[in-house]
């Protein structure tokens, strides 16, 4: 039940990090 918890975390570590990038990319070919 361990991997479940680790899995979950990457998952949620990876869809901040995404959108993270998105908006970081937004802002530059705004500016």
């Amino acid at each position: 039940m361990l991997w479940i918890i680790k899995y979950r975390f990457l998952f949620s570590y990876l869809l901040v990090v995404g959108s993270v990038l998105g908006v970081f990319t937004l802002a530059v070919r705004i500016t």
